[in-house]
């Protein structure tokens, strides 16, 4: 099982250069990362080449594209030669053991991607945090991991237990390259944070299943503008997303 690590970023050389760092110490020796940089600056360009110098033996590529989120990650896919494509956000480190986790997941053939728990700093108001109960109770309760009728994320609040979940968060997503090919990200959300990874998962997870898995593996970049943890992945089978416990993102 081959990893495609793609990581769209705009702007924020310091918390890329965490995340690649992170890719570096984790990533399997027969994995990639691909780098599409938004900045018409290239600002990621050095941060690439600084990490090339470090770590020789990484397999890194850049690809200046200013599309948005939705284009780069859809120009990641097109560079990818896993079997496997991971998207993470520029501002979110790897912990050991998130790949292992991965692969696991995809050794059964009807798993069709692995997404994982978010963990973000504390926001204020309860309402505010994606876990929240009473966050969920104000959507209607209802199914956790599950999408309101209305296109609202119902929150996973027991967050150590195995499910089904019909949605992945764009900080940890995952599928197998050649679906992922075929579904794409919409490219009509041309900036970012338009709920791309909403759209990919509902339009994905048509085919079949989602599951969500355990084991750490993601970690966040301290003092980010989007500073996040996410420590839970999630496998899915084409069509419903599960979660399995424990840490994978941060």
């Amino acid at each position: 099982m081959r990893f495609s690590l793609i990581i769209a970023t705009k702007g924020r050389p310091d918390p890329l250069r965490a995340a690649l760092e992170s890719a570096a110490a984790t990533l399997p020796l027969d994995g990639e990362a691909i780098v599409v940089d938004g900045d018409p600056a290239q600002s990621a360009r050095v941060v690439v080449e600084e990490l090339r110098t470090r770590h020789p033996r990484l397999d890194v590529a850049y690809v200046l594209n200013e599309g948005g989120s939705a284009i780069q990650r859809n120009v990641g896919i097109d560079a990818a030669r896993g079997d496997v494509v991971v998207f993470i956000d520029d501002d979110c480190t790897i912990e050991a053991g998130m790949f292992t986790a991965l692969s696991a997941a995809y050794e059964d053939p009807t798993v069709v991607g692995v997404t994982g728990r978010i963990h973000r700093p504390p926001r204020a108001g309860i309402v505010a945090e994606p876990n929240s109960r009473l966050r969920w109770l104000i959507l209607g309760a209802g199914q956790q991991g599950t999408m309101s009728s209305f296109g609202f994320r119902r929150p996973i609040i027991d967050v150590d237990e195995p499910r089904d979940v019909e949605y992945m968060p764009g900080p940890l997503m995952s599928a197998r390259r050649d679906l992922a090919a075929e579904v794409r990200f919409d490219e009509q959300l041309t900036a970012y944070a338009l709920g791309e990874d909403d759209d990919f998962s509902h339009r994905y997870k048509l085919p079949g299943s989602f599951r969500r898995a355990s084991t750490r593996s993601f970690s966040s970049v301290p003092g980010s503008a989007w500073d996040r943890t996410a420590r839970r992945p999630c496998l899915a089978s084409h069509g419903m997303w599960q979660c399995l416990g424990d840490g994978l993102v941060r």
